[in-house]
């Protein structure tokens, strides 16, 4: 094994397909996988917040709040990554977030995937989710939990792939990039 593992993050919009794409990619490649979402989620329990989208991003505003380092720190030790080690990251939506990645986790070099999907597909898997129209969708992306997403972060991407390919294209086509880049 190399010295400084490789860490791959993944971004999009809501129901992209992260968490699926990145937890399959984990599994295939044998990597470990932590997640943002599942991290807030468990700050909310811990907190006796509901699950609701507007209690999530309460708790991640929080979270920021207190400061990069601390969010990106705790996420890191959910698995206890150390730098000899790959990892899969699900969840990035803010540029602070991988920006911190990449110093904190230095000198394992930090990757960010962008999951791009139309917004026919966006809606047909929102409503999977209980969101049912476009305007609701809208006024999601709006919150500051989100809006990054649409725009500086998409500048920061080392690789964009369609997301509305099948599940195992999508991990066959970030493996072959991988492997390509020789990451």
């Amino acid at each position: 094994m190399e010295p400084f593992g490789k860490i791959i993050c993944f971004s999009g919009s809501i129901s992209s397909g992260k968490t699926t794409i990145s937890s399959l990619l984990a599994d295939t490649l044998g990597w470990k996988w932590v997640s943002f979402g599942e991290y807030v989620r468990k700050m909310a329990r811990n907190q006796s917040f509901g699950n609701s989208r507007e209690e999530l991003q309460a708790v991640s505003d929080s979270l920021v709040q207190q400061g990069w380092e601390s969010f990106c720190t705790s996420v890191l030790e959910e698995v206890q990554w150390t730098q000899s080690e790959n990892l899969v990251v699900d969840g990035i939506r803010h540029c602070e977030a991988i920006e911190t990645l990449r110093t904190l986790c230095y000198p394992a070099e930090v990757f960010l995937v962008y999951l791009s999907i139309t917004q026919a597909q966006q809606l047909q898997r929102a409503k999977e989710k209980g969101i049912s129209s476009i305007s609701e969708l809208k006024h999601i992306e709006s919150h500051s939990s989100e809006v990054q997403v649409y725009s500086n972060l998409r500048k920061m991407v080392d690789f964009v792939v369609d997301g509305n390919l099948p599940k195992h294209k999508l991990v066959q086509v970030i493996t072959e990039w991988i492997n390509k880049e020789k990451l």
